[in-house]
């Protein structure tokens, strides 16, 4: 079984003392954990304790009933297996969801759909068409960069290209983007796996240099948008907007070539994720990916109730899943706290926005505190996938 751990952080957010607990397996902590950490308490002084959670008899349930109840615990995070019907917890079982919890997808996928799928997806607006659903104000954005900058686009197979694409665009761009907490395919595997058997979408400037590009793997007809990189991380090319040139130039040229659609791979399902709200406007449709991290949830718990736990949760309004897969955006609300509609959800792929009360989440949490002496108080899915 693989190794389960989990984090606890300690710091100040909104003004107070505020903890986080995050458990998951080793190879899920890191879609999870550091985007809570840096939303939670952003630059200031956070202590982390980690640890492996004792196996006991090496099962699930005894692995989870393991973690001790910690009162400074204010929000909860586990990454805990999907059923079959997309729910938390298997139906023969006691589910590991209880009253209050709120349970988001580990990874959201925004996918252009460039021809129509067989099939709409649970809860999806109309994807025949999405690509054409691209508003009027971003393709005015678009020509605007065009004409600025003289951007162009070009196709390459060279590993030359990769290589200077590996080592002088995507290295220096996850390290601004993510600092110790980037995550990347290695160079090695991303020739062998991506480049090898995709192709790297360049955007060259007015003078021909690249500044910015894509690297896509082709499965069959759908273009996977893997990696991405500008320019020695320079922040001039951000400014500039060149690597969003290349999403639209990309999407022109894939719908041309034939590709049924552009999976422009995934988020933390948080509205406020930049990723989210810039692949949004290109008419793209919120999806659960496939494979692995299509079948784990992340389960949120109050752990206790406090004010940084509530101010937290309503500046970061989710994206949460039910037992048929249909995703819907999650504001937090009371009555000190509107709910942040100014973070837009509209999306392809997302019902109507629903809001959960503050009160009824909290109050839920703080009411199983006196019952129970490990974190997860029901018994857990033995099928945990990592």
């Amino acid at each position: 079984m693989p190794e389960v751990i989990y984090r606890r952080s300690r710091g100040r957010a909104y003004g107070r003392d505020f903890g986080l607990l995050c458990v998951a397996f080793k190879a899920s902590m890191g879609y999870l954990e550091p985007y809570l950490r840096t939303a939670a308490f952003g630059g200031s002084p956070v202590s982390v304790r980690e640890g492996a959670v004792p196996s006991g008899s090496g099962s699930v349930s005894d692995l989870l009933s393991a973690i001790p109840v910690d009162p400074e615990d204010d929000l909860i995070a586990v990454v805990c297996p999907a059923d079959p019907r997309g729910g938390v917890g298997d139906p023969g079982v006691p589910p590991l969801v209880l009253p209050g919890d709120v349970v988001l997808p580990l990874r959201v996928h925004l996918v252009a759909h460039l021809t129509p799928p067989a099939a709409s997806a649970p809860g999806a607006s109309d994807p025949t068409t999405p690509a054409g659903a691209i508003s009027a104000q971003e393709r005015k954005r678009q020509r605007r960069r065009v004409r600025a900058w003289g951007y162009t686009s070009a196709i390459s197979h060279d590993p030359a290209d990769f290589e200077f694409f590996y080592e002088r665009m995507h290295l220096p761009t996850m390290d601004v983007r993510h600092g110790a907490h980037a995550r990347s395919t290695g160079k090695a595997a991303a020739f062998d796996s991506l480049f090898r058997q995709g192709f790297l979408f360049q955007v060259l400037a007015d003078d021909g240099r690249p500044v910015a590009a894509v690297l896509c793997h082709v499965d069959t007809d759908v273009c996977n948008a893997r990696l991405v990189g500008w320019l020695d991380g320079d922040p001039i090319h951000l400014e500039r907007e060149a690597l969003k040139t290349a999403n639209h130039f990309l999407l022109d040229w894939a719908r041309d070539a034939g590709f049924s659609r552009v999976d422009f791979q995934g988020c933390e399902p948080f509205l406020r994720k930049g990723t989210f709200q810039s692949k949004r406007h290109l008419g793209t449709t919120a999806e659960i990916p496939r494979g692995e991290l299509g079948e784990s949830r992340i389960l949120l718990r109050c752990g206790r109730d406090s004010a940084p736990l509530r101010d937290f949760l309503a500046a970061h309004p989710v994206i949460a899943v039910d037992a048929t897969r249909a995703l819907e955006p999650v504001y937090f609300t009371d009555h000190a706290r509107p709910p942040r509609l100014d973070i837009p959800h509209s999306c392809h792929g997302l019902r109507g926005a629903r809001m959960v009360d503050l009160d009824v989440f909290a109050s839920a949490g703080s009411a199983r505190d006196g019952a129970r002496s490990s974190v997860f108080s029901a018994q857990p899915h033995e099928g945990l996938t990592p």
